[in-house]
């Protein structure tokens, strides 16, 4: 077999195209003053698929509010799959390819597909299909030096500017951007994510797409690989420290859990092959089982103050994980 480097990996896709008598993707026509959340609820971890409108209560800032659309969890998705193929992720592409055939072979007919890779720029290995019928060979990219990870994430979310369908997007990337390790190695610092105006830039735009953002994290320091050598923070260490190494590889980390967690996603961290395809299936189950409720803000003055959200489920012992924690009311 020629190595990876060589040779590009093959990703075996069951698509079939699209018939012409096919239901439109579901689409909602709301006020522009009203706001949307999405919402998984889990009763001891078991994902719930039932329920109705009747069984969800919204409030903003601790007031009751009147829910005037709500979602089931049997709408279509469009999720894109993007991969980091720089070549700090190299020796983790079987993984990539594996756990991505398992994750398009258990999604829902009607749900509509993307892939992309990113290193220096994001490229679309795939456009917005639908998965069903024959098979069909995507070749992922060679591998490449640089990896803007910041850049690709806002790439991506601007990848479903036309996809009227409920959103999601999939990262496998072991989190760590170039540019922000250039700017760490000329400041001789890593600084700490409520300092960093550029990263918390970057967060708010994305926290603005309503798109939940899932990391299948890679090499971090809670699933370290003993096959990588970890050359960024080898030149942290060089630099600034061997402490100073441990900080950069937390705060990659970190910064990655923070995205997920502004943006209404989760991040997960395998440490063998067997266990990324079980994650990315519970990722796909969690894509395909969320709630969507919207309603029109009973208090309609535009402070530019936040406004806090909370979605509750009248049944006791449950757990509810929504897509955004509130919003600024411009």
């Amino acid at each position: 077999m020629k190595s990876l480097r060589n040779s590009a990996l093959v990703i075996t896709l069951l698509l079939a195209a699209i018939a012409a008598a096919q239901d439109k993707p579901f689409s909602i026509s709301l006020d522009v003053a009203a706001v949307t959340v999405e919402a998984v609820v889990r009763d001891s971890g078991r994902i719930l698929t039932d329920l109705t409108r009747d069984d969800f209560e919204v409030y903003e800032d601790g007031r009751r509010q009147e829910i005037s659309s709500f979602v089931g969890v049997e709408t279509p998705r469009s999720i894109l799959l993007l991969f980091d193929i720089s070549g700090s992720t190299d020796g983790q592409r079987p993984f990539m390819v594996q756990a991505t055939n398992v994750f398009l072979a258990n999604m829902k007919a009607q749900d509509r597909i993307a892939l992309a890779s990113f290193a220096q720029n994001l490229q679309m290995i795939m456009n917005w299909r639908s998965r069903e019928g024959k098979s069909q060979d995507v070749k992922m990219p060679a591998p490449q030096f640089y990896s803007n990870v910041y850049s690709a994430l806002e790439d991506a979310v601007s990848k479903f500017k036309n996809e009227k369908a409920r959103k999601g997007l999939v990262v496998m990337t072991d989190g760590r951007d170039t540019p922000a390790l250039e700017d760490m190695l000329r400041q001789r610092r890593i600084p700490e994510l409520e300092t960093d105006s550029g990263f918390r830039k970057l967060v708010q735009n994305l926290k603005k797409q309503e798109i939940p953002i899932y990391f299948i994290a890679l090499n971090t320091d809670r699933n370290p690989s003993p096959s990588v050598n970890g050359q960024e923070a080898m030149r942290i260490a060089a630099a600034m420290g061997p402490p100073a190494a441990e900080k950069y590889v937390e705060s990659v980390r970190r910064r990655m859990e923070h995205i997920a967690d502004v943006t209404g996603g989760r991040i997960l961290f395998p440490r063998t092959l067997a266990d990324v395809v079980p994650l990315y299936l519970a990722i796909g189950a969690e894509l395909g089982a969320s709630y969507g409720l919207s309603y029109s803000p009973s208090n309609p003055v535009k402070d530019g103050k936040f406004r806090r959200i909370e979605v509750r489920v009248r049944k006791e012992g449950v757990k509810v994980t929504q897509s955004r924690d509130g919003y600024p009311a411009n």
